[in-house]
C-alpha cells in the first residue's frame, strides 16, 4: 500500500496558477462615479477618487458645475449620505495622510468655489432660540456643539507626527471657515490649543506660514478671541517678523499687515508693543528698508511704522533712536528714487516730529541732517514732499541755525498763496509758527519782511473770508510773535491789540467751542504779560481800555453763564475771567471804568453759581483787593465794589 500510494501521489495534477493582477490606472469621467469609489476600503482607490473630485471643483466646465453642484445638494438638507462632501468627509479618518489631505483640500476648493451650496454643511449653523410657541424669539443663535470640520481640522494640522501636505491642506481650510465667522473662531479657542499655530508659523512650508498667518489673523479679529491668541505662551512677534524676509511675497506682506494689527490694538494691550521692542521689531522694519529689492514691500513697512509712530510715538522714537534710525531715514531718502516712497519716509518724519513724546529724537544728533535734507526736498521736491518737509522744518529750526532766508521766503509764499487752497495754505503757517516758537532769529526776519500786517488783514477783515483754521493759526503766530522778546516791540501795536480783540467778539457759525474768542483772549494776556515791568516802554492796557475791550470779555462771559450747562465752555470762562483780573490788578485808571462795577458783579454772579472755574481762588483774591480799595475811597463806583463785595463775604463767606 505504501509504495503504491507514494506513486498516485506523484501523478496527481498540479492546481491551477492563481491569476496574478497588475495595477489598473482608474479614470473617473463622471463626478458620480468619484463619489461612489469613496467607499473603497482601498487608500489608493480613494485617493485617486478624491483626486479626480478635487479635478472637477476646480474646473469651470459647466456641465461639471452642475454635476458638483448636484452632488453637494445630494440630500434634503444637502448631508444625506449620498452627498458629496458626507463621502469625503467619511475618509477624514484615514490611516493614509494623503487621503486624509486630500479631503480637506478638497472641502477648501469647494467653499472656494461652491460657498453658498457647501456653507450649510460645512458651516453648519445651529438652530435659533425658540420660545414657547415654537417661534424664534429674536435672540442671539445658540451654539450647541463645537464645528466637527473645524475642530478636526486644528487636531490634524497641530499634530506632531502630521506631515506637511496634511498640515497645507489644513491650515488651508482652517483658513477659509475661520474667515469672518466668529463662532468657528471661539469654537477653536474654546476646544484647541492656538498656541500651536505660533509654532507652524516656523514651518519650512512657504502655503503652512500663509495659512498660518491666515488663520492667527482671523482668530484675533473675532469678536473677543483677540485675548486668546496675545495670551498663549508661545505668543512672539519674532516669527512672524522672520517671515517678512520670505522668498514669496504673499507671504511677506502678510506678515507685515498682522503685525501691523497687533500693534494698532487699543492702548490697554500695551504689552503687544513692549513685546514688539523687545523682540527687536523697529530693527527689523528698518532692515527690511535696507533691502532696495524689495522695494515693493517698503509702502507696507511705512504704513506700519506710521501706525504705531502715531499710537506709540515715545516708545517707537526710543526703538529708532536705538538704532540709529532716524539718520537711517535720512540716508534711505537720500538714495531711493521712488517719490511715493519719499512721501512715506517723510510723512513718518513728520507724525513723530509732530509730536511732543518724540520730537526730541527727530531734533537729536541727526537734527541737522534732516534739516538739510528737508530744505533740499522744500526747494526741489514734488508738491507732497514740499508741503511735509515744510512743516518738518518748523521742529528742526532752532535758535543756533543761520536765518535760511531763502527757505524762509518760499514758505512764507507758500502761506500766502492766493491761488492755493486754504489747506495748502495752513501747512507752511503752521511750519512759521513753529519757526517763531524755536528761534528768535527766525521771527525777527518774518517781521523784517513786513509780513504780519498781510496776516492781521485776514482776522480783521469784513466779511471774513478766510476759513476758521486758518484764521485760528494766524492769531497763534501772532501770539508767539508778541512772546518773542526779539520781536515783542515791533509788533506790538494798537493794530495788534484790535485783532486779539476782534477774535474776542468774534463770532463763526462753526466755532461751536469758542475757539478764536479763547485763543484771542489768550493773545490779549500775553500782551498784558509783555507790557508789564520791566517793559516800561510798552502800554497795552491803555490801548485795551480805548478799544473799550474789557465790555466785550464781560458779555461774553455773561453769554457762557446764561447757556444751558451741557453747552456752556468753562475754558472761555476761565481765560476772559483771568484777562479781566489782570485788567482790575495793574492799573488804577482800570478801576475808575464803569467795567470794574460789571466785573465784580459778574464774578459774584459766578461764584453764586457754583461756576467753579480753574479761576476762582483768583477771582476771591481780586474781589476782596477791591473791597479793601474801595471802603477806603469815596465815590458811588467804589461804595458800590464795597457794598457788593461785603455782601459776597457775609452771605456766602467766601474766605481766601
Amino acid at each position: 500500500m505504501g509504495p503504491k500510494s507514494a506513486a498516485n501521489k506523484a501523478k496527481s495534477p498540479p492546481e491551477p496558477p492563481k491569476p496574478d493582477f497588475k495595477p489598473v490606472e482608474i479614470r473617473f469621467i463622471q463626478p458620480d462615479t468619484a463619489v461612489i469609489a469613496l467607499e473603497s476600503a482601498e487608500p489608493i482607490v480613494q485617493y485617486e477618487a478624491l483626486y479626480a473630485l478635487n479635478y472637477f471643483a476646480e474646473s469651470y466646465d459647466q456641465e461639471l458645475v452642475e454635476s458638483v453642484t448636484r452632488l453637494i445638494n445630494g440630500g434634503e438638507a444637502g448631508v444625506s449620505s449620498g452627498g458629496m462632501v458626507e463621502a469625503a468627509w467619511s475618509l477624514v479618518e484615514s490611516t493614509c495622510q494623503e487621503v486624509t489631505a486630500s479631503v480637506y483640500r478638497l472641502l477648501a476648493n469647494l467653499f472656494d468655489r461652491y460657498g453658498e451650496a457647501v456653507r450649510p454643511i460645512l458651516i453648519r449653523p445651529r438652530p435659533l432660540d425658540l420660545d414657547d410657541s415654537g417661534q424664534d424669539d429674536g435672540e442671539d443663535i445658540t451654539y450647541d456643539v463645537p464645528n466637527p470640520f473645524a475642530i478636526r481640522a486644528f487636531d490634524h494640522y497641530a499634530a506632531e507626527n502630521c506631515g506637511i501636505s496634511l498640515q497645507e491642506m489644513a491650515s488651508r481650510l482652517l483658513a477659509r471657515l475661520t474667515r469672518d465667522q466668529h463662532p468657528i473662531c471661539n469654537d477653536l479657542c474654546q476646544f484647541c490649543d492656538v498656541n500651536k499655530c505660533f509654532s507652524r508659523l516656523r514651518s519650512t512650508d512657504p502655503d503652512v506660514q500663509l495659512n498660518t498667518l491666515k488663520i492667527i489673523s482671523n482668530i484675533a479679529k473675532s469678536g473677543e478671541c483677540v485675548n486668546s491668541v496675545v495670551n498663549v505662551p508661545d505668543f512672539s512677534f519674532v516669527p512672524m517678523l522672520d517671515l517678512m524676509r520670505s522668498d514669496y511675497t504673499q507671504v511677506q506682506y502678510l506678515a507685515v499687515d498682522v503685525v501691523s494689527w497687533f500693534l494698532a490694538l487699543p492702548s490697554t494691550e500695551m504689552t503687544l508693543h513692549v513685546i514688539f521692542r523687545a523682540e527687536d521689531g523697529v530693527k527689523k522694519f528698518m532692515e527690511i528698508l535696507e533691502i532696495f529689492e524689495w522695494q515693493d514691500m517698503h509702502s507696507k513697512i511705512f504704513a506700519a511704522l506710521i501706525k504705531i509712530a502715531k499710537l506709540y510715538p515715545g516708545p517707537t522714537s526710543r526703538g529708532l533712536q536705538q538704532v540709529n534710525g532716524i539718520e537711517a531715514l535720512v540716508d534711505y531718502m537720500e538714495n531711493i528714487d521712488d517719490d511715493n516712497l519719499i512721501e512715506n519716509g517723510l510723512e513718518l518724519l513728520l507724525r513723530l516730529a509732530e509730536d511732543p513724546c518724540s520730537t526730541n529724537v527727530v531734533c537729536g544728533e541727526a537734527r541737522t541732517r534732516v534739516r538739510d535734507r528737508m530744505r533740499t526736498l522744500l526747494m526741489e521736491g514734488t508738491k507732497e514732499m514740499v508741503d511735509m518737509s515744510c512743516r518738518v522744518l518748523g521742529y528742526v529750526w532752532n535758535d543756533g541755525d543761520p536765518v535760511d532766508a531763502e527757505a524762509l521766503d518760499k514758505i512764507v509764499s507758500m502761506a500766502s498763496d492766493p491761488e492755493g487752497s486754504w489747506e495748502s495754505r495752513a501747512a507752511p503757517l503752521c511750519t512759521l509758527l513753529s519757526a517763531i516758537r524755536n528761534s528768535p532769529s527766525f521771527a525777527a526776519h518774518l517781521v523784517d519782511i513786513n509780513q504780519i500786517d498781510s496776516y492781521k488783514r485776514y482776522v480783521n477783515e469784513t466779511p471774513r473770508v478766510a476759513p476758521l483754521e486758518y484764521t485760528k493759526i494766524i492769531v497763534l503766530v501772532l501770539t508767539a510773535l508778541v512772546l518773542q522778546e526779539s520781536t515783542r516791540k515791533k509788533v506790538m501795536n494798537s493794530d495788534l491789540i484790535g485783532t486779539f480783540v476782534r477774535c474776542c467778539q468774534a463770532f463763526f457759525p462753526k466755532d461751536e467751542n469758542n475757539e478764536l474768542a479763547i485763543l484771542g483772549a489768550e493773545g490779549l494776556r500775553a500782551s498784558l504779560e509783555a507790557g508789564r515791568p520791566p517793559h516800561h516802554w510798552l502800554l497795552p492796557l491803555r490801548i485795551v481800555f480805548r478799544l473799550n475791550c474789557p465790555t466785550f470779555l464781560v458779555h461774553r462771559i455773561y453769554a457762557q453763564l446764561t447757556k444751558d450747562p451741557f453747552n456752556r465752555s468753562l475754558e472761555v470762562v476761565d481765560v476772559m475771567a483771568n484777562v479781566i483780573i489782570m485788567l482790575l490788578q495793574d492799573t488804577a485808571e482800570a478801576r475808575m471804568l464803569s467795567t470794574t462795577l460789571d466785573a465784580v458783579t459778574l464774578f459774584v454772579g459766578m461764584i453764586t453759581l457754583k461756576m467753579w472755574t480753574e479761576n476762582i481762588r483768583a477771582i476771591k483774591i481780586c474781589l476782596i483787593k477791591l473791597m479793601s480799595e474801595g471802603l477806603q475811597k469815596d465815590g458811588k463806583l467804589h461804595v458800590a465794589i464795597s457794598v457788593v463785595s461785603c455782601f459776597l463775604v457775609v452771605q456766602y463767606r467766601v474766605v481766601l
